[in-house]
């Protein structure tokens, strides 16, 4: 026997020694929402034992949830084969639908047979309301609820909701600041706080009185009429899933979800929660293409921040995930207060403006207290080059120092754990010498005759060097320039007689 169908058994059993008053609040909320089906068709039940007897409404009933024909219904039926023809027609579709009718034939239902009619009523509502779940609802339900209003200890559908308080939490859990003083009321006022609460839900997000606040906080509220009800809370775009994924995108800082389903397939999503509240992911930020892989990586991370998982990684990579499951596990993460990471507990301190071959640089590494100076390293990445960086640790600062070797673009990591710290890496430029050039120019040049210059840049690091010569005349002119090991020649020959002037123009320009 299949989970669905040991629900759909609670419409039609009651515990030991209940009174019959349960089954007419069920009655009462069945037929509430089968008339909100069936809202705009100009037709209307009265009655849910005999009413759909003839098929016609039901047959409309189903049509309206399916939202689409069910086959040619005879309008007016006169006999009760034209009732089983119409009846027939509408549980034939509901079983194409995939819902599960357990003995519930439709003779049943032309007989006013009340338990399976109840049982037929459940189905559809727990299908087409509620939403298919591999799980039993009310366990995702109940989950969802401990995460979003921990305070109020729900545990069931029925008792725990007839005082009205815990459902102005919920609706302020909704819209925050809608019920505030839900903590102050006395649980005491049942009837005043149902009505409150659902007349303010029906205002403010549109949930029906599906259920009267009479019956809700009455002590014979069966526990498929609270489901039924509170069910409108937690839909797909319903306040609590709304107000749920508000919750997440805040700790998701930038990066939201539009649902609790495909967004979270790939496991990323899960990964990148667990990381924005401090825990930790294996392979983070590099994570493979395999979706349950990572989920199960988000999910050991997600038990190092004290939250269990409702589904397995299985499950949640399935592309038809429900969304319940994926919504109540989302709303532990609500509950956590983001941390830092030990990646966010150091910050570095220094100036990379000014940064030169050849001459060592230094900055400083400051930790918070409740780290060690033994997780962290830190390496430079030059152009072709990799500068040893030494950390001096005076308590919970490190003095660090490198002298880098060539000119270019540089990056600085500094690692906690293997993950880089926050801000890095930190990007740097790393100049030639200036001061490190030697220029050697002839002794003496005769006109007609070539003339060796030299600029030594070997202590200087790389970079482009012009040498520029100027003509007694004014004339000037850029000299060819050779390379090798550090040393640049130019030749000159003059073409005329006077004193010239050798000019470094630049110096040595600094290659990017």
């Amino acid at each position: 026997m299949t989970e669905v169908d040991l629900i759909g058994q609670q419409a039609v059993k009651g515990g030991v020694g209940d009174s019959d008053k349960w089954i007419t609040i069920q009655q009462n909320t069945f037929t509430n929402w089968v008339n909100l089906q069936l809202h705009g068709t100009e037709l209307h039940v009265e009655d849910l034992y005999t009413d759909l007897c003839d098929g016609v409404k039901l047959c409309a009933l189903v049509e309206a949830i399916q939202k689409k024909r069910v086959g040619r219904v005879i309008k007016k039926p006169m006999n009760q084969h034209q009732y089983l023809v119409n009846i027939s027609l509408a549980l034939n579709a509901i079983t194409q639908d995939n819902v599960k009718l357990v003995n519930i034939g439709s003779k049943d239902i032309v007989d006013s047979n009340k338990t399976l009619i109840l049982g037929l009523i459940w189905h559809l509502i727990l299908h087409y309301q509620i939403g298919k779940m591999k799980m039993l609802p009310k366990k995702l339900m109940l989950a969802w609820l401990h995460a979003v209003i921990p305070d109020c200890h729900i545990n069931n559908f029925t008792s725990d909701w007839n005082n009205g308080v815990s459902l102005h939490a919920l609706i302020d859990y909704c819209q925050p600041g809608l019920c505030s003083n839900w903590k102050s009321l006395s649980p005491n006022n049942r009837l005043e706080n149902c009505r409150d609460a659902m007349m303010l839900a029906k205002q403010h997000f549109g949930i029906p009185l599906i259920v009267s606040p009479e019956d809700f906080c009455s002590p014979h509220l069966d526990e498929l009429s609270g489901m039924t009800y509170l069910s409108y809370y937690m839909n797909v775009d319903s306040p609590g899933y709304n107000a749920t994924k508000r919750n997440i995108n805040v700790l998701l800082m930038g990066s939201p979800v539009d649902n609790f389903t495909t967004d979270w397939n790939d496991g990323r999503v899960l990964c990148r929660l667990v990381k924005n509240l401090g825990g930790r992911v294996k392979g983070w930020p590099h994570l493979s293409n395999n979706p349950e892989e990572n989920i199960d990586a988000g999910i050991e991370g997600a038990r190092g921040l004290g939250v269990e998982p409702i589904l397995s990684a299985k499950e949640m990579s399935e592309a038809e995930v429900e969304h319940m499951g994926i919504m109540a596990y989302a709303a532990y993460f609500t509950q956590l207060t983001p941390v830092k990471s030990l990646a966010e507990k150091a910050v570095i301190d220094g100036d990379f403006a000014n940064v030169y071959v050849g001459q060592e640089k230094s900055f400083c590494l400051n930790i918070d207290d409740d780290v060690s100076p033994g997780d962290f390293c830190a390496e430079v990445i030059g152009p072709d080059s990799l500068p040893a960086v030494h950390l001096n640790w005076t308590g919970q600062t490190a003095h660090a120092t490198f002298t880098p070797s060539e000119t270019g673009q540089h990056r600085l990591n500094v690692y906690c754990n293997s993950d880089p710290i926050a801000g890095c890496p930190v990007s740097f430029h790393v100049s030639s010498d200036h001061s490190k050039v030697s220029f050697h120019p002839g002794d003496r040049s005769i006109v007609g005759h070539p003339t060796e210059l030299k600029v030594d840049t070997s202590a200087a690091g790389q970079g482009d060097v012009r040498v520029e010569s100027q003509a007694p005349g004014g004339r000037s002119m850029n000299l060819p320039v050779t390379y090798r090991q550090g040393v640049c020649t130019a030749n000159f020959t003059p073409a005329e007689v006077g004193k010239s002037v050798w000019e470094l123009t630049a110096g040595i320009l600094s290659s990017v």
